[in-house]
């Protein structure tokens, strides 16, 4: 909910599993972080930099994540989807549909994504902060068979269901995906050409390959999705925002900005990992950090203008991405023309008025609410509600909201004043 002011004054934790690497490690310390989505749209500033993407994702991190995006974007965001206020890094996976037995589509919604940080390191090696701006990416968004080296890194868990799936977990209610990323670095490369992941290794028995000393703090993304609730139980036909209806194709995608260290100190990531070996998997337990709230980060910049499936069943799969199974190859449409455009996350505000800032709360309708101790007066659901038209109602207060419905956001959390 945008909440606006006026010049003049009138009074008025997820149980992770961890996909190891195969090879013996010296696990020194470890801590998860939740998040909640800050939006699902077709952004992918690493493959797709400057442009829609070819798939919806969905996003966490920082408000200011764009097809863009740079460190100094990430760390000047107005806030993060995290609760440990130095992490501004971007996070995303394909989204999951449901398709419905008359070919539509419907997005999984999430209950939250862990954040895991290993401070895994093999004999002799130490710990390497990772540059400004350092992005790469887990698993392959065209893959359409099983992979050995992908089987150990990309993975499928039910809840109710024993042991990790290389594919999704059909008919599960409450399926997570699990990322696994690269841990070994070549030392020098910040990004490569269009999302190629040529700059970072797994490690090979435990040890970074020859070429790749650098070791990184390793990553691990965790997504918990929840069936809708329209679906009957055991019902869930899924299937990849890429189309791939096995699961293949899981992947995962990561921007630093996190700080990184100087006049001799490691990045606190770093530090923490290091100074902090009993954190047990709870950041908190480590003094390196500092913590914020996460319950109303919304985007700032912008996001694609078309329906995503969130607010109901869309009828396509947004981009080019026709269903495909195993062994098949990644299916698309030979006419197939982009015509999805971005828009502004933010409306426009009238004359005479000012950003104040964000109440976010549960629920999709839109819609003004009475908040007494702020002056607010309800005016009740305007379905062609906008900026000027709740100003021009509201010209006697001093503050006035509204809730927008934007085409592909998710704001996850429950109302609080900012």
């Amino acid at each position: 909910m945008f909440v606006f002011s006026q010049m003049t004054v009138h009074l008025a934790v997820l149980v992770g599993v961890f996909v190891a690497v195969k090879g013996v490690y010296s696990l020194d310390s470890y801590f998860v972080s939740t998040h909640k989505t800050l939006m699902q749209t077709r952004f992918d500033p690493i493959s797709y930099h400057g442009k829609v993407s070819g798939h919806v994702h969905n996003i966490i991190g920082p408000s200011k994540f764009n097809p863009e995006m740079t460190y100094e974007d990430a760390r000047s965001s107005r806030c993060a989807t995290g609760e440990i206020t130095d992490d501004m890094s971007a996070y995303w996976t394909p989204a999951i549909y449901h398709m419905t037995p008359d070919d539509k589509f419907i997005s999984l919604d999430t209950a939250g994504t862990s954040i895991y940080w290993f401070g895994i390191t093999g004999e002799n090696e130490t710990l390497t902060d990772m540059p400004k701006g350092l992005r790469f990416t887990a698993g392959n968004s065209t893959r359409d068979r099983s992979d050995p080296v992908y089987k150990e890194h990309i993975a499928f868990v039910c809840e109710g269901r024993n042991g990790t799936f290389e594919t999704i977990p059909q008919g599960c209610d409450k399926p997570r995906s699990i990322v696994e990323f690269p841990s070994c670095w070549d030392c020098k490369t910040i990004s490569t050409a269009n999302g190629q992941t040529t700059h970072v290794q797994y490690p090979v028995d435990g040890q970074c390959p020859k070429d790749f000393g650098c070791r990184i703090p390793l990553l691990k993304i965790e997504t918990s999705y929840i069936k809708p609730a329209d679906v009957a139980s055991g019902a869930g036909n899924y299937v990849l925002a890429t189309g791939d209806s096995t699961g293949y194709s899981m992947h995962g995608d990561f921007f630093n900005g996190f700080s990184v260290g100087g006049e001799g100190k490691p990045s606190l990531l770093n530090q923490a990992l290091v100074t902090c070996p009993d954190m047990k998997g709870e950041a908190r337990n480590c003094n390196v950090f500092t913590f914020q709230s996460m319950s109303a980060c919304v985007p700032e910049l912008g996001l694609v203008n078309e329906p995503v499936g969130d607010k109901g069943a869309i009828d396509k799969l947004p981009g080019n991405n026709p269903v495909w199974c195993a062994e098949d190859g990644k299916a698309t449409n030979a006419s197939y023309v982009e015509s999805a455009t971005m828009i502004s996350a933010s409306p426009p505000i009238p004359e005479g008025w000012s950003m104040t800032g964000c109440l976010a709360r549960d629920g999709n309708t839109p819609e003004i609410y009475a908040f007494p101790e702020m002056g607010f007066r309800e005016i009740g659901i305007k379905q062609d509600m906008s900026p000027h038209r709740c100003l021009s109602t509201c010209g006697n207060f001093t503050y006035a909201g509204i809730e927008c419905r934007m085409p592909s956001t998710r704001l996850k959390s429950s109302l609080t004043l900012p």
